[in-house]
């Protein structure tokens, strides 16, 4: 591995690991004052936390093949 390509790896993680903490924060701590709302709440935050897993997935592939993604 490179060393100017760890900069991207390591910021990438960390933007997947916010949107993951994310999704857990609202999933786990969020009020909603109806059960429409709450619904609404458990949607965004699958839809958050589904987007920080896509994107832990692009950048564990991309640490995997570095020489194809020139």
């Amino acid at each position: 591995m490179k060393t100017g390509s760890r900069l991207p790896a390591v910021l990438g993680l960390m933007l997947s690991a916010l949107f993951i903490a994310t999704a857990l924060s609202v999933y786990l701590f969020a009020y909603a004052p109806s059960p429409e709302a709450r619904r609404d709440l458990l949607l965004y935050a699958l839809l958050t936390g589904a987007y920080g897993i896509w994107r832990l997935i692009r950048v564990l592939t991309a640490l995997k093949k570095p020489e194809e993604n020139v």
